[in-house]
């Protein structure tokens, strides 16, 4: 196993490094798509984002969307690419690196999650409502999805190939170990190199540009320097082999290193310190290195300059100054080291009267003792406290004070406090006012709720005995009233579902149909009408139509009512209309094809037959070598046709001897490059799906050249869970425009959404201006 030859925690230390420095998850696959685990049960890898771990791989319909990503970069690694890039549906940009080891494909490299350029929020908007995820929790997690330049997503393919010569690299001194066993003393000298290589890269991969140093356990400096940066302090390669630090560093710096490196032995984990030197400040971390079995072996010194980022501090500490929230700081005691301007304004007092004392001079009195035994115990144990206080000011005026206190660590200990609190006085009064007028307005809808079902009890007498449901909601969404019908359609009855939301008897898709009327209206009456959702009985499943619009009470919006009528016979005579339509469409083109392929094409045959005969007894006429030309010129293009309206190999060879029938008669043409990737299960597919498919796919290619003027097409086609998924891709134009209804009957958009929809499945284009067009299509395979 790859797991038993890699040293899986050197391997999982350098995947920490990459995304502690950069920033970017990375993790490594085998190539069927298996992640690799550690020791301990966990992933190899670091830094996944939230919005793929936390949303789209827990969602079916978007995890779907991952799989697409997936088995498009496996397929990409499988072809001898040496990257691939792709976006997928759910509009993240992932990044695949193949480690190859032999001329053989043992592993990927994965990373990705970022955007290419700042993201359009409706898109993950539209997500959200169609995945059903919550959207604030899922669009603050898109927030933290970085936008990457083309230059850096390079430099992390190189890195990314840079780790892949590492897990090489480990596999050939492996190798060269079991190889050389007998020779004991060869076999340590290689893996004591192999090590201290792998150590060197791993604390330096993403630092090249700064300052690196490798040190013996003397604290000397080492022959091998690599092609790290040095001359911070006017060295050269050849002046450092083999000196002590002390023969280098300035006299005034002596103190400071030799400080930071007896530290280093004595304690786990990095020494970290800063020093100035010519008006320019600088960081250094010194991290350990070990042999295999764990033996100290050297250290390495990265030094950065952050002259920069010093500056930036200070920047900071103006706009901490400027802040119009009071900023203060106490030691790990309580007593105040730093307060902000804002604070000295809000309290009344003065720098001289709050510096060394304790934040409880401000106490009002007004607030429990336990409330700050809770504050003091809970960021005394490292948490984040947060909550509401009553204090004084100087002059004895009581202030109300939202606060957030969280405790700073240095060295993986408590140092000292941070509180950041704002003046919500005038807030709390305008909140019991709001509060006093929200009590008096639910009172009063209270009381006319009474009235209206009173007064409509006689109506809901007879609506009750409709073929269908009616309903209504609060602008909450939650069920006020529905009819005792509902049971027929149900497991649920009406008594169960009052108080309850409407998402938990329709499906999602109307909830936030609902709620998308209510925070629309801006004063108009909106109404929405003709809303397809369904509801389960035992087995059977029942589709309705769902109309509906606001409820008003003294122009005041305060609920919507709807009614959802049955609509499954229809919807089965619609399916039965379209399925009829299709076969006499394809009775149609059968006909045609034969037509053309027997009569016309036969008839063609015999006038070339004639002009030869013809021919022969006029040797030296062009005008007739020509006319013959252009009839079989003219035929040729009429099987083409027939064999392009009803393939023969649909029939014999299924889906896939179709498509490729309309690969080769696209390729003979030259006019565009069709590639067509499928997986095993896609030849066992129903007639009927196999028909849609066909048609589908080369409708969009049709339309790739027609309209997008694309040179090349890629399909794929997979079956997953009883789905068929087809993935399209071409490198046209982009310039679809999907909601204009004139220019999609023109490509025949309707068209493939009702192929589709006929299999209950879901379709959609992803158009990019001048890059191309994507579209995912999912159809059911059975019942």
């Amino acid at each position: 196993m790859l797991k038993s030859i890699l040293n899986i925690n050197h391997l999982q230390s350098l995947f920490e490094s990459f995304n502690k420095l950069s920033g970017v998850p990375i993790s490594l696959l085998l190539p069927d798509g298996e992640v690799m685990l550690n020791n301990n049960g966990s992933y190899i890898g670091a830094g996944w984002q939230r919005a793929c771990t936390d949303f789209h791989r827990k969602c079916n319909i978007s995890n779907a969307n991952c799989q697409i990503s997936d088995a498009y970069l496996s397929q990409k690694m499988i072809e001898g690419k040496g990257y691939a890039i792709y976006q997928c549906l759910n509009g993240l940009v992932d990044v695949a690196v193949p480690v190859r080891y032999k001329d053989q494909l043992i592993a990927n490299l994965f990373t990705g999650q970022f955007f290419f350029k700042k993201p359009s929020l409706e898109f993950f908007k539209q997500n959200a409502k169609r995945f059903g995820f919550a959207e604030e929790d899922y669009l603050e997690a898109i927030s933290e999805i970085e936008v990457f330049s083309k230059e850096k997503v390079e430099t992390i393919i190189s890195f990314l190939k840079a780790i892949a010569n590492i897990i090489c690299g480990q596999l050939s001194d492996k190798e060269s170990i079991e190889q050389s066993r007998k020779k004991e003393n060869v076999a340590n000298q290689l893996t004591n190199d192999a090590l201290k290589r792998e150590s060197i890269i791993s604390s330096t991969i993403l630092s090249i540009d700064d300052y690196v140093y490798s040190l013996d356990d003397k604290d000397c400096f080492e022959d091998y320097i690599g092609p790290f940066k040095v001359g911070l302090f006017g060295e050269t390669i050849n002046e450092l082999r083999r000196k002590h630090y002390s023969q280098i560093v300035d006299d005034d710096l002596l103190d400071k290193f030799k400080d930071a490196l007896d530290k280093h032995r004595t304690q786990e984990g990095a020494v970290e310190f800063m020093f100035s030197r010519n008006k320019e400040v600088y960081h250094v971390t010194i991290t350990k290195r070990r042999r295999q079995h764990g033996l100290p072996d050297g250290s390495t010194m990265l030094i950065k300059e952050i002259t920069e980022s010093i500056e930036t501090v200070e920047k900071l500490k103006v706009v901490v100054e400027q802040s119009p929230v009071s900023v203060v700081i106490t030691n790990k005691d309580g007593n105040i080291e730093y307060a902000n301007r804002y604070f000295f304004n809000i309290t009344g007092y003065g720098p001289d009267e709050v510096i060394g004392r304790s934040p409880g001079m401000l106490k009002s009195g007004q607030v429990e003792a336990s409330v700050y035994r809770d504050l003091w115990s809970t960021i005394k144990s490292g948490r984040i406290w947060e909550g509401e206080l009553i204090n004084k000011k100087k002059d004895g005026t009581i202030f109300y004070e939202e606060a957030k206190i969280s405790p700073v660590f240095i060295d993986d200990r408590i140092e000292f406090f941070v509180g950041i609190k704002r003046d919500i006085t005038e807030e709390k009064k305008v909140r019991e006012s709001l509060l006093n007028y929200k009590n008096n307005l639910e009172s009063l809808v209270v009381r006319r709720t009474k009235q209206l079902i009173e007064s409509d009890y006689k109506y809901k007498e007879i609506v009750e005995h409709l073929t269908g449901v009616i309903w209504e909601i609060d602008l909450n969404g939650m069920i006020r009233y529905i009819s005792p019908t509902v049971s027929r359609y149900s497991d649920l009855i009406d008594k169960d579902l009052i108080g309850k939301p409407i998402s938990s008897l329709f499906d999602k898709e109307l909830h936030c149909k609902l709620y998308e009327l209510i925070g629309n209206y801006s004063g108009t009456p909106a109404e929405f009408n003709d809303l397809e959702v369904f509801l389960t009985k035992g087995e059977t499943k029942t589709f309705l139509k769902s109309a509906g619009k606001p409820i008003f009470d003294d122009n005041m919006l305060i609920g919507i009512r709807g009614i959802s009528i049955d609509c499954t016979q229809e919807k089965e005579r619609n399916k039965e209309i379209m399925e009829a339509i299709w076969n006499a469409e394809e009775k149609q083109k059968s006909f045609i094809s034969m037509e053309l392929h027997d009569s016309v094409g036969a008839s063609l045959s015999a006038a070339s037959i004639y002009l030869n005969l013809v021919q022969k007894q006029n040797l030296h006429n062009d005008l007739i070598a020509k006319v013959d030309r252009i009839i079989k010129d003219t035929a040729q293009e009429v099987r083409s046709i027939a064999r392009q309206i009803r393939p023969p190999q649909l029939e014999r060879l299924g889906l896939i001897g179709g498509l490729n029938n309309i690969k080769q008669l696209y390729d003979d043409s030259g006019q565009i490059n069709v590639n067509i990737y499928s997986s095993l299960f896609v030849e066992d597919l129903p007639s009927k799906l196999e028909l849609a498919a066909y048609r589908i796919i080369t409708e969009l290619i049709s339309n790739s050249l027609k309209h997008g003027n694309a040179s090349q097409a890629d399909i794929y086609l997979f079956v997953v869970d009883s789905n068929l998924f087809i993935l399209f891709e071409d490198n046209g134009n982009g310039k679809i425009d999907i909601e204009d209804t004139s220019f999609a009957k023109g490509m025949g958009i309707a068209n493939i959404h009702n192929r589709v929809k006929a299999f209950e499945g879901i379709c959609n284009f992803y158009p990019v201006e001048n890059q191309g067009l994507t579209v995912g299509i999912e159809m059911k395979t059975g019942p």
